[in-house]
């Protein structure tokens, strides 16, 4: 069961960019730009192109530490972590198409970045300890 989860987040990450890429379309189509955004942070189409780079920064590497660590320590901690990576891409990018401005901070957002930081390094840091 446990390796179900940990490839439906898997799914769930890869997902996220494609939906953002889409929502980033839809705002371009709204504001009428087909180049750049604005340059105003409370603008929908500045959180959308900012939301969709942000989940880009992220997303590769917690997909490629997903599967290193799938190998290498399968089971309950593997999904745990990924779990919880996956909903902080997913609060994050919430916090960040929803908040009023993007200068502003928002609870989404926030908790979506500690949801990012501490499951990603600790996945990084078990792979290296695996390695060594």
């Amino acid at each position: 069961m446990s390796a179900q989860i940990t490839w439906l987040c898997f799914g769930l990450l890869g997902l996220l960019p494609f939906a953002l890429g889409f929502w980033v379309s839809i705002n371009r189509g709204r504001a009428g730009v087909s180049f750049g955004y604005p340059d105003d942070p409370t603008h929908p189409l500045h959180k959308a192109v900012r939301a969709h780079a942000n989940a880009i920064e992220y997303v590769p590497t917690l997909m490629a530490l997903t599967i290193a660590l799938d190998r290498m320590l399968p089971g309950m901690v593997t999904m745990w972590l990924v779990v919880l990576a996956t909903l902080g891409r997913y609060l994050h990018a919430a916090g960040m198409v929803t908040c009023r401005s993007l200068n502003d901070r928002h609870p989404l957002r926030v908790a979506g970045a500690v949801l990012t930081y501490f499951p990603g390094l600790i996945m990084a840091i078990l792979v290296i300890v695996k390695v060594l």
